[in-house]
């Protein structure tokens, strides 16, 4: 018996699904808050012998479940039970979530649509978040576009974001208004620019995958055979150009420049002997990093230039001698005082930055992750 009209504990309900919609690209503390909210509503509202006989009897809630009593089931073969035990309270959502929404009515679609536009309109806010710091501060590392969750995590709710504007737009059409379905277009450009310029690989290619499956689907549906031919020609194409892409800047990228390794200078302008080890096959942008390196004049060149001492952490906490070395070797500069001199002020900068390789600052925001990779 509940304490509380069933009209409080639906709209306790409905609060609660709007929190998780913000919480799940923003904010873990959120995302505990609306579970807990969810729970206790759940439990107060009473009825829990009916409840639980219609969670036993929704399949998919249970295929959900099973997967936490999978990890139940793994504490027998633990060794370290703090960690387990640990692990296993982070994973009480996969049991909690499908028991609370195989037996709570279903809301209406209005509702349901409001809790996605707070959805969407949570992961437009990380976005404009992960853009002001592009814009403000100095990024060495996509990671840092996304300053409340995982990045990954991040850019998995961009793609779902993708999915559920797809799905208001075409779908459930009767909830959106004239004005949402303008934003909704708008937003659907400005997540596929996002992922763009976020540079996640994740985000990418699960995009790329919801785009194919979105193709082959769409072109079992339709009637008109141009039409689908068209379609399903477009999603042969996009990974065959997708393949080649990475192909060439593979290629590109370890391509072995064409120096004569068996007749190699020993001593440099300055008069100093150079370092070779042409066995050394590492490689940056083409060129090998253990030739020509000549470390005094490194040392030397690199602190009349930057005030960062050559042998201390820079910026990005990498060693300011490594990244100069990786430097140089992507320009196809040989390791000593004249390589350094041929230096922009710009790619002083860089380098105290922690950028290791010229290929990060040019080209497509694709291209960039793949030189990062």
């Amino acid at each position: 018996m509940s304490l509380l009209k069933k009209e409080y504990h639906t709209r306790i309900y409905f609060l609660g699904l709007c929190l998780m919609a913000v919480g799940i690209p923003l904010s873990r503390f959120t995302m505990s808050v609306a579970g807990l909210l969810l729970f206790g509503n759940w439990l107060f509202e009473g009825n829990l012998k009916r409840k639980i006989s219609l969670f036993l009897r929704n399949k998919p809630a249970l295929v959900f479940a099973s997967l936490f009593l999978l990890h139940v089931i793994g504490l027998t073969y633990t060794s370290d039970f703090n960690y387990a035990i640990k692990d296993l309270r982070t994973k009480v959502p996969l049991f909690i979530f499908p028991l609370i929404f195989s037996s709570t009515p279903a809301i209406s679609g209005a509702k349901f649509a409001k809790i996605l536009k707070f959805y969407l309109l949570s992961v437009l806010g990380g976005t404009m978040a992960g853009v002001f710091i592009l814009l403000t501060r100095v990024v060495t590392d996509p990671r840092e576009l996304s300053p409340f969750i995982s990045h990954i995590r991040f850019s998995l709710n961009v793609c779902l974001a993708i999915t559920v504007i797809l799905y208001l737009l075409i779908i459930n059409t009767k909830e959106i208004t004239l004005p949402w379905r303008y934003f909704l277009f708008t937003l659907l450009a400005w997540m596929f620019t996002y992922l763009y310029i976020s540079q996640s690989f994740t985000g990418f290619f699960v995009m790329i995958a919801l785009v194919l499956a979105w193709l082959i689907v769409a072109s079992t549906r339709l009637p008109v055979p141009w039409v689908k031919e068209s379609l399903i020609l477009l999603a042969i194409a996009i990974p065959v150009v997708l393949f080649l892409y990475i192909r060439s800047d593979y290629k590109h990228y370890f391509n072995i420049s064409s120096e004569n390794i068996s007749k190699l200078e020993w001593v440099t302008p300055g008069g100093h002997y150079y370092y070779h080890d042409p066995n050394d096959k590492v490689l940056v942008n083409g060129h090998r990093i253990w030739i020509f390196v000549c470390e005094d004049e490194l040392r030397e060149a690199w602190e009349k230039r930057s005030r960062i001492p050559y042998d201390s952490l820079g910026q990005s906490g990498l060693k300011i001698s490594d990244v100069l070395l990786r430097y140089l070797t992507s320009r196809g500069l040989r390791k000593d005082a004249g390589g350094v001199k041929q230096l922009s002020d710009n790619e002083i900068k860089r380098i105290e930055e922690g950028i290791a390789d010229i290929e990060e600052t040019r080209g497509s925001p694709l291209h960039r992750r793949l030189s990062k990779i």
